[in-house]
């Protein structure tokens, strides 16, 4: 197998529980990059996010960010963008708003939600709780301190502020009623032009209907000229689907959804906690 290019989602792949990249983890990418083989994040997560990442690790790699409506070199350089159409966001608002459902912005200029970032924080922290990822919530503003989540947000007035900041993404993170669920995704997946990312908590991700994970590395792969078969991406989630499925050689983690693990070209026997990433990136050098 000759791989020229490994692309890695961060959450329940490349970081661990902890949420930080393990030793081996590093070391293995440091030993791609040794061998000339390019590494790229490839994540739902917004640019800052990633650059802090990258920072505290020192990582110097390129990266796909919010489920690949962002494409970003080495440098942070912003190479190339895919916004959602305005009218689409209109509708999606529209939408949210029929059914009480708060939501956040990405943009091209930052995170924008219709909260001050201290009132952002206090609703994520009780989602946290709700969905399972912290046990209190103090241990919830624990992490997001961590993790720096939803750092430099800014409350929006109107929709015409969102539009001329370019809108890349819109997430729903509170809706937990069953009961309206599939109402709101029934009317989500009648308009054209986006494409949509739903988890079992009733949560959404909303992008251009170009801008996924497998689209957008595929584009990269050209032009860095490689074929299919020399990419190698690993993930775990629902926004992994497009690029799981996609690549020959791709790989599912074992913690990993069984909707992935049907369509990837291998699962592996470990977990984001356990390196698998290292340990399957370790066995192209054996």
């Amino acid at each position: 197998m000759s791989i020229k290019l490994v692309a890695c989602d961060l959450d329940g792949t490349l970081l661990n529980d902890d949420k930080v990249i393990s030793e081996r983890n590093y070391k293995v990418i440091q030993t791609l990059e040794d061998n000339n083989i390019d590494f790229l994040i490839c994540t739902g997560r917004e640019k800052n996010s990633v650059i802090q990442l990258k920072e505290r690790h020192h990582l110097n790699c390129e990266a796909i960010m919010m489920n690949g409506a962002l494409y970003m070199d080495k440098n942070n350089i912003v190479c190339f963008s895919k916004k959602i159409a305005d009218e689409a966001v209109k509708k999606i608002i529209e939408i949210f708003d029929k059914y009480d459902c708060d939501f956040i912005v990405q943009t091209l200029e930052g995170i924008r939600s219709r909260h001050t970032y201290e009132e952002l924080i206090e609703h994520f922290a009780e989602h946290m709780v709700e969905i399972g990822w912290a046990t209190t919530l103090q241990q919830a503003h624990e992490k997001m301190k961590d993790f720096n989540f939803f750092e430099g947000n800014q409350k929006y007035e109107t929709i015409d502020e969102l539009l001329s900041a370019g809108v890349l993404k819109i997430e729903n993170h509170q809706n937990h009623n069953p009961d309206i669920t599939d109402d709101i995704n029934k009317e989500l997946e009648e308009i054209d032009g986006i494409s949509i990312v739903y988890y079992p908590s009733g949560n959404v991700e909303i992008t251009d209907v170009n801008a996924t994970k497998g689209q957008t590395l595929y584009e990269v792969m050209k032009l860095k000229g490689y074929s299919l078969e020399e990419v190698m991406p690993f993930g775990d989630e629902d926004n992994d689907y497009s690029m799981l499925s996609l690549f020959p050689n791709s790989v599912a983690m074992c913690n990993g959804n069984e909707r992935v693990k049907k369509v990837s070209g291998k699962i592996s026997e470990f977990s984001n906690h356990e390196d698998g990433v290292a340990i399957e990136i370790e066995r192209l050098f054996k």
